[in-house]
């Protein structure tokens, strides 16, 4: 593939990430990581239609090692565009599936946990610093001249370091937790249901139990 033919693919590919985003954007209390990789999108696609529109020039004139630096570099970034799409598009569906007229982040943050499939480099935020990473590198590049871009582009990624973690590292283990529990006769019983962080129980009973089930006598 040319480096024009997979720019142009790329350009679509965020422009497909940017309407999903029309419709996860209305989740209640999303955390800021969208808010920046919302911001870093148009930034992206600038710097790719900047790219293309000078690949139209100078292609030609390109030798086969900056060639394929060019096409390694816009290929990392459709590897991560990629993942990111799908994040979205599946976050997008499940908004539509809601049939609460008001979708929160309490609700939203299980889908997106399950979109991430237990992989913390999946984060939304994590996905954009790569993708920018390699923009960059594009700007960066003397042949495509794309300096103006890359104080922008710089400024975006400092922005998306300080925006915090979309789902943090504890929360990949989060889901659904149940318990149940049996009680000795005239024994009391008490049955705490917990998830993440540290948890303290005292209650003056014997508390033994496995996977979830616990028995409880007095001490």
């Amino acid at each position: 593939m040319d480096p024009l033919t997979i720019t142009t693919s790329v350009v679509t590919l965020i422009g497909a990430i940017s309407a999903s985003y029309d419709t996860v954007g209305k989740i209640k209390d999303l955390p800021k990581a969208f808010d920046e990789v919302k911001k870093s999108l148009p930034i992206v696609q600038k710097v790719l239609e900047d790219t293309r529109k000078r690949l139209q020039t100078v292609q030609t004139a390109l030798d086969d090692h900056n060639k394929q630096l060019v096409i390694q570099t816009v290929q990392q970034c459709e590897e991560k565009a990629t993942i990111l799409r799908d994040i979205f598009d599946k976050l997008e569906r499940k908004c539509k599936e809601d049939r609460d007229a008001d979708t929160t982040w309490s609700k939203a943050k299980a889908w997106y946990r399950e979109a991430l499939r237990g992989m913390k480099a999946h984060r939304v935020e994590t996905l954009m610093k790569d993708i920018m990473g390699r923009i960059k590198a594009l700007a960066m590049n003397e042949l495509l001249s794309l300096h103006d871009d890359v104080d922008v582009v710089s400024s975006a990624l400092a922005e998306l370091s300080h925006a915090g973690s979309s789902l943090e590292d504890w929360e990949f283990e989060m889901g659904g937790n149940h318990a149940t529990q049996v009680n000795e006769s005239g024994a009391h019983g008490q049955q705490n249901n917990t998830q993440g962080g540290s948890h303290v129980m005292n209650s003056g009973y014997n508390v033994s139990g496995s996977n979830h089930t616990f028995h409880f006598g007095k001490g």
